[in-house]
Parts: C-alpha cells; sequence; structure tokens
C-alpha cells in the first residue's frame, strides 16, 4: 500500500512538471487570408517568433512550423486558384500547413514582427528573371515581379560600351519630323529594341531639345534633364536649356529662336531643318527666308517654302516677319544655338525630357 501511493505522488509530480512545459510552447493563434490582383496572402498570428520550413509537395504547399496549435483551422478561400486552407496539429509542439492549389503557383514564406506572424504570398503571375544574350554585345533581361501586391514588369537592354550596336533617336515618321507606330519604325529600321522618348504633342511637335547626328530636330527653353552621347560616350546631363538666335548683322539684328521644326504661331521665329519634311507647310501670313552657306539664299512670304539637306529656314510672324521682310538675297545670315554646355553642344546625341529619375 506505502509502495502503491508513492508511485501515485511520482505521476502527478511528473504531470505538474509536465503540463507547465506543454504551456510555454510557442503557438499559432489565429489563421486568415487576403485576395488582391496579383496574389493570394494566408497568414498565421503566432504569439512567439517561430522557426518553420516550406517545400512543394505535388501542387500543395506545406509550411511546417515549430508552434502549437489547439485545434485544427481551416479557411474556405474564394479564390479559383486554392482548392483548400488547413492547419493541422502535427505533435504537441508542431503544426502543418497545408494548402492545395488547383494548380502549381510560384509563392513565397516570410515571417514578421510586431505582432508576430508567418506569412504566405501565393503569386497568380509569373515571377521571373530571364536573361538572354542577343549576342555582338548586347544582352536582354526580362523581369516580372510582385511589388506591393501590383504587377511590375522590366525589360533592360544592357549594351556594352564595345557592342556592335548604337542607341539612336529616331522620328516616328522615320524619315521626317511627325508622329507613327513605334512597330513600324522598329521594323522599317531594322532596330533591335526601341522605347517613347521625348514628350510630343498630337501634331507631332517634339516638346524638349532632341539632337540627331549633330542636327536639331526640337528644342525647349526650360532646363530638363537630357541623355547625351558625346564622342560615343553616354550620359546623362541636368539643366540643359535652349538658347538660339538668328543673327542678321546686315540689319544689326538678332532675333530670339522659339521653335525647330514645329507648327509656326503668332509672333513666333521658327526654325525649320530637313527633318522637318520636304516643306514648312506655313501659311502667307508671316516671311520665310533660306539660309544657306552663312548668307540669305531666298526671301518668300508665300508660306510653305520647299526645305533641303543644305540649308535651313527661318519662318517668322507679326513684327519678326516685319524684320525678315528687310532682308536682301546675299546678306550675311547666321544661326547660333546652345544648350549652355560645351559637351552638349559638341554631343551627337541629345535626347531630353525630365525630370530626372535616375542619378549616378
Amino acid at each position: 500500500m506505502l509502495q502503491t501511493k508513492y508511485f501515485l505522488k511520482i505521476i502527478l509530480t511528473a504531470l505538474l512538471i509536465l503540463l507547465p512545459v506543454q504551456a510555454w510552447a510557442a503557438t499559432v493563434n489565429k489563421m486568415r487570408y487576403s485576395s488582391r490582383p496579383t496574389r493570394v496572402r494566408i497568414v498565421l498570428d503566432t504569439d512567439e517568433k517561430v522557426k518553420y520550413k516550406d517545400e512543394k509537395q505535388g501542387s500543395s504547399i506545406v509550411v511546417n512550423i515549430d508552434a502549437a496549435v489547439a485545434k485544427e483551422m481551416s479557411e474556405k478561400v474564394k479564390d479559383p486558384i486554392i482548392k483548400s486552407v488547413v492547419l493541422k496539429k502535427d505533435g504537441r509542439k508542431a503544426s502543418k500547413l497545408v494548402v492545395s492549389l488547383n494548380k502549381e503557383q510560384q509563392y513565397k514564406v516570410f515571417a514578421l514582427q510586431q505582432p508576430n506572424r508567418i506569412v504566405l504570398d501565393i503569386y497568380r503571375i509569373l515571377v521571373t528573371k530571364n536573361t538572354v544574350n542577343q549576342g555582338k554585345g548586347l544582352q536582354y533581361t526580362f523581369w516580372q515581379d510582385d511589388m506591393e501586391g501590383l504587377p511590375i514588369q522590366m525589360h533592360i537592354l544592357e549594351v556594352a560600351p564595345n557592342s556592335d550596336y548604337k542607341i539612336l533617336p529616331f522620328s516616328g515618321a522615320i524619315d521626317r519630323n511627325g508622329r507613327g507606330r513605334l512597330l513600324k519604325a522598329v521594323n522599317t529600321l531594322g532596330a533591335k529594341a526601341a522605347v517613347n522618348a521625348s514628350y510630343f504633342d498630337t501634331s507631332g511637335w517634339i516638346i524638349g531639345n532632341l539632337k540627331i547626328d549633330g542636327e536639331w530636330l526640337g528644342m525647349e527653353d526650360k532646363a530638363r534633364s537630357a541623355f547625351v552621347i558625346a564622342d560615343g560616350k553616354p550620359q546623362i546631363m541636368k539643366d540643359l536649356a535652349y538658347n538660339g538666335s538668328v543673327m542678321l548683322p546686315a540689319l544689326g539684328v538678332k532675333l530670339h529662336v522659339k521653335g525647330i521644326n514645329r507648327e509656326r504661331i503668332a509672333e513666333d521665329v521658327v526654325i525649320y531643318t530637313h527633318y522637318f519634311g520636304p516643306s514648312t507647310r506655313t501659311n502667307s501670313f508671316g516671311c520665310e527666308v533660306r539660309i544657306k552657306d552663312g548668307k540669305v539664299a531666298e526671301i518668300s512670304k508665300a508660306g510653305n517654302l520647299r526645305i533641303d539637306k543644305n540649308s535651313v529656314i527661318v519662318s517668322a510672324h507679326g513684327t519678326n516677319a516685319k524684320i525678315l521682310e528687310q532682308l536682301q538675297i546675299g546678306d550675311r545670315a547666321s544661326v547660333q544655338q546652345t544648350l549652355g554646355d560645351t559637351v552638349a553642344d559638341k554631343a551627337e546625341v541629345v535626347l531630353g525630357a525630365g525630370p530626372m529619375l535616375v542619378e549616378d
């Protein structure tokens, strides 16, 4: 009888010791989910930081967690990619989250604190990053990812300094100033890749500083950032603002250039080059002067003057037109243009927009 009582005391003592140990194990208190356009998120709230390990089992995602659960939990997730979500007991101090999918999906498991929780994100979109060597110093990378619940795609071209490729701006209308479909221009020019660049309006009026092969296509007298290629070296330059003048020494006058290769408006002084097209497309309410080899070669008040590659047209309206009317054939005339920077002025390519998004 004494032996039996002693044995019961040992059992009771052992139970008293075991019960607190079980209570001290980390636990999962709650399971919840949210559904967004790009992913389904399943969250397990825990009472302290816990360890976990995830694995794929067929079309299911299994997360083994070093935390107990009082009873089995399940969520009826109303989403086409989810079959079932169950949190099961896995012994006294562990649990197992099993998410069955209708098809394999990419996912990510991570832990958060304050408060402590385990998060499982199941993506609807394919999270991927693929790089392909295009040869001759060109490498293309496609990167698709999830960012704060929203899809993001990036197309990256890396051009080696000694590659056989060149980065060049071109007009949407290909052989003249104007709009056009990007894919058509790419196919016509045989470009490997292209992206929209300068600002422009519905008429194709380029808004921003733009030079191709050292020749001006558009200007902006407001200081903006620009992508510049000078002596073959690409760089980003800040605060480039166009300043242009038409020098007329015979009249002792300097006219301020207000536009390049765009529609002429009231009190304007616009310069037209061969990039604009075959003619200026202006009306008769102004005056136009052809400058060739530093001299006035033609004067017209009829408008729509023909354009060629060997000369530039200065077209003016209002009081500026009255000044041009005073010129004579053979008078000296020239156009002076600057971006306020010697490197940019000598550059073969200037592509200005803004504001600056990437620095250093």
